[in-house]
């Protein structure tokens, strides 16, 4: 033991003590059974003899008699399945918890506040190397993690290495070995699962199943539809009970079978949208939509209903995508809780790099208030990067400077789960939003601004100036953006120009340089320019043509950091580099101006690099790179041959469609092969979501082929739009023995002048 003179002022001087742990100090602990215990000894053990480096040993408590200077690890029922506990008496020190994981995370605690362990990245920790680790007497460090029914960052990989990551900073994550582990709560159903309440409904009752727009009764196989279920039906939801009751009957003799612990196993039953925007058009449910004013009232009261039948458990379901809306006149029930998933996109308000409380997130704030007020239970599912919907193509967005106000906010307004969709792509500083979002989950009071410059030191090293360098700048140019950051198209967005690129690179330059000899710190270095360099590829013309030698020269050193991101990242992956090779390979060498166009103003969007909807991407070896948006065979009434094929573009702004051509039958070319179709001229709206479809039932997503050449600052520019397509089958070609198709591989646009206003 050691004491501690502390002086305040000139007059008066205390003591402190606090109990000194070395290698000689022996952990001391019980016979557990839960596997978060057992492994919080062996998590305890490793750590100490690394800090230590010395062997520390381990025995059971019963096996030593008046211990002294012991470290002494205790389940302590009296504590929450998730409460940590740290004290000393002067004689030993205490590391205890409650059951399943308060323990485990009383260990990891203890080493990171304690000890000053850090665990930065799935890869990278810090673990200090000390003579003793000292802990004061007689005061109590206790807490428990927010978000008590789950904290979970979805970082891309599911690997063990994560999970421990994950465990280690008190979040989800199950490390060691295959369920049940109880590392993290669990809520039955996961997400998206109105298709579970569809898929096995048989033919003699199918209308039970939702309508679509074309009058077709669907059936949802799978957590991406289609379409979802019908919230009117009474039928339905006496099936939907039934089906619901025997996954609760399934999922509680599992409990009993394993003897888990209930109340940290089954958390919540996930009764949720699937991942589409079509809701039932049956008359009850649209009659539904208009009572409450939103489609979230009809889906509200329908799981209201089915959470009556089973009053003891908590159901959790969205507010996502069309379902953000608040609706009127009804409440959630009190075993109800509300999932918030508001992303950057067109459904979503919230502008995800920039902090709740900047004003372009107030119709966020707006929509949430009054979601407050008919919601006692809410879970946050949030984002900190944007996606597919809302970008054309990858560049260095960041968010991590706000993840720590935003997760202060969800905490405080009671959330009781979060979840922090955090992949890799598409973005800079990826470990750095993984490591904050993993930390603040767990503790959203912790210090920011300390985590952040930690990381930077011990991820960096001697290239910390120049990364901190790349990420000053970089917020710098992204809070210049005006408005909302996802509102806008991604070309028209201030940040881009010749110096954002220029003065990006120069920091990586000299970052690479002061990393050489380092290859585990030049890898780190290396992936932050695969989203730099995509971005300057797909804005060659405009701005990177002034910087790099040739295109080859950043398609080659992409290739090549790519490869160290899918190493670190994906290791066992075997599309990653397959698909972004396709990708780069197309921007390596664009596609020639179609005939009789060489001397017009001509751009080109190949479904390969632009296209919306991996899920109708098809190989098509007669396809510009290979890769087109396939229709396949459709029955009924909207079968190809049935209905002539219609080509649109939707403002969803605006909710109108601003052209819109239909292809005759006799315009159609016969011979099977692409061909380029006029769809007319138009001055597009300038909108940040102009979405593209084929079909009378718009079931050929082309958004994205579209978005990339909307230009805010040249409002008044009249384009003619091409679809280049390729029709197949009987129902177009005379005597064909193909199927029934459509397929697109591009779109090509001829800007021409300024429409005259008169």
């Amino acid at each position: 033991m050691k004491h501690f003179s502390i002086v305040i002022g000139l007059t008066l001087s205390f003591v402190l003590s606090g109990i000194e742990i070395t290698s000689k100090s022996v952990i001391l602990a019980a016979d557990f059974k839960g596997i978060p215990d057992k492994h919080a000894v062996s998590e305890l053990q490793i750590h100490l003899q690394k800090i230590f480096q010395s062997p520390v040993a381990v025995k059971n408590i019963k096996d030593v008699k008046n211990p002294v200077n012991a470290i002494i690890l205790k389940s302590d029922p009296a504590l929450g399945f998730e409460t940590w506990k740290i004290t000393s008496d002067g004689k030993n020190l205490y590391i205890s918890g409650g059951f399943p994981r308060g323990l485990y995370f009383a260990v990891h605690r203890f080493l990171e506040n304690h000890a000053g362990v850090r665990w930065f990245t799935q890869h990278e920790s810090y673990i200090p190397q000390l003579k003793k680790i000292t802990v004061p007497d007689n005061k109590v460090f206790q807490g428990t993690p927010a978000f008590p029914k789950g904290r979970n960052i979805h970082a891309s990989t599911s690997s063990k290495l994560h999970s421990l990551f994950m465990s280690r900073h008190c979040a989800g994550g199950n490390p060691f070995g295959p369920w049940p582990s109880e590392f993290a709560s669990r809520g039955l159903g996961g997400c998206h699962t109105f298709y579970l309440l569809t898929k096995d409904i048989p033919k003699e009752k199918s209308h039970l199943l939702p309508l679509d727009n074309a009058g077709n009764r669907v059936k949802s196989v799978n957590n991406v539809g289609a379409n979802q279920v019908c919230f009117y039906s009474k039928g339905f939801r006496a099936y939907a009970k039934s089906k619901i009751g025997e996954m609760i009957k399934k999922h509680e003799a599992y409990i009993t079978k394993h003897k888990l612990h209930r109340p940290s196993w089954l958390q919540y039953i996930d009764i949720s949208q699937n991942d589409n925007n079509s809701f039932c058009q049956c008359k009850g449910c649209k009659d539904l939509y208009k009572k409450y004013g939103a489609i979230s009232g009809a889906m509200l009261e329908f799981i209201n209903d089915i959470a009556a039948a089973y009053p003891d458990y908590m159901f959790k379901t969205f507010a996502y995508g069309p379902t953000v809306t608040p609706p009127r006149g009804i409440r959630a029930r009190d075993n109800v809780m509300i999932e918030f998933a508001f992303l950057g996109d067109k459904n979503g308000y919230a502008d995800v790099l920039r902090p709740l409380s900047a004003a372009s997130n107030a119709a966020f704030m707006k929509f949430f208030k009054e979601w407050d007020k008919i919601v006692k239970h809410k879970s946050i599912w949030c984002y900190h990067r944007l996606y597919k919907m809302s970008e054309a193509f990858d560049w260095p967005q960041a968010g991590f400077w706000y993840i720590g106000e935003d997760f202060k906010f969800y905490r405080d307004i009671g959330a009781l789960r979060i979840f922090d969709e955090n992949e890799f792509g598409g973005r800079a500083f990826h470990d750095l939003h993984v490591y904050l979002a993993a930390a603040l989950s767990a503790d959203p009071d912790r210090d920011v601004q300390k985590l952040t410059d930690e990381f930077f030191k011990h991820q960096y090293g001697p290239a910390e100036k120049e990364m901190r360098g790349f990420a000053d700048y970089l917020k710098k140019r992204l809070d210049a953006i005006k408005g909302r950051i996802p509102a806008k198209p991604l070309r028209s967005r201030e940040c881009f120009d010749v110096e954002f690129f220029k003065v990006i690179n120069d920091f990586l330059d000299k970052a690479e340089k002061k990393a050489a000899g380092n290859p585990k710190l030049l890898e780190r270095i290396l992936i932050e320019r695969t989203s730099v360099d995509y971005a300057a590829l797909y804005l060659w013309d405009e701005y990177a043509e002034k910087l790099f030698p040739d295109r080859n020269f950043l398609c080659d050193r992409l290739i090549k950091n790519l490869k160290v991101a899918q190493k670190r990242y994906f290791p066992a992956s075997k599309n990653f580099m397959k698909n972004h090779i396709a990708k780069i390979e197309a921007l390596r060498k664009p596609l020639p101006i179609p005939k009789g166009m060489e001397k017009l103003d001509v751009f080109q969007y190949n479904f390969r690099q632009h296209g919306g909807d991996d899920r109708y991407c098809s190989f098509d070896p007669d396809a510009a790179y290979q890769t087109a948006c396939k229709l396949g065979p459709i029955k009924g009434k909207y079968a190809h041959a049935n209905q002539p094929m219609v080509f649109g573009w939707y403002d969803v702004t605006l909710k109108k469609v601003f052209l819109q051509r239909t292809i005759k039958p006799e315009e159609v070319k016969q011979d099977e092969k692409y061909h380029l179709y006029y769809m007319g001229r138009c001055v597009p709206p300038v909108s940040h979501r102009l979405m593209a479809y084929g079909h009378r039932t718009w079931r050929m997503p082309l958004g994205r082929l579209f978005n990339n050449m909307i230009n805010p600052q040249d409002p008044d520019r009249e384009y003619d739009i091409y679809i280049s397509c390729k029709f197949t089958g009987p129902a177009y070609v005379k005597g064909s023995t193909r199927e029934d198709a459509v397929y697109v591989d591009k779109i090509v646009v001829v800007r021409q002048g300024i429409r005259n206003k008169k």
